[in-house]
């Protein structure tokens, strides 16, 4: 039991220092993005999103979506903004309902 306590808190500890880093990579994409540097967006974001980053994942969806530097995706799209969604991410504040 003392192993597992000690693991856990192992896991929050990198977690907890690993933040600040992904944190700055994902203001750098936000960054990107709003600049229209979709390609550069994409690159930060990807890791991002498939680390589990709820925002990266929600934003890539959008970059599917409207097809910002990648080929347009609707499926792709969606699947991103789901996998945001179960982090508590609103998607229908930006696209309206998704099962339209």
């Amino acid at each position: 039991m003392k192993k597992i306590h000690i693991l856990s808190m192992l896991i929050i500890t990198m977690a907890w220092l690993a933040n600040p880093a992904h944190a700055a990579e994902f203001k750098e994409g936000l960054a990107a993005y709003n600049a229209g540097n979709y390609e550069q967006a994409y690159e930060i974001f990807t890791p991002l999103a498939e680390a589990g980053d709820a925002k990266a994942q929600h934003l890539l969806g959008h970059m599917y979506i409207e097809g910002d530097s990648v080929e347009r995706d609707v499926k792709q799209g969606l699947l991103w903004f789901r996998m945001a969604a179960k982090q508590g991410v609103k998607i229908e504040e930006d696209y309206g309902k998704t099962d339209n």
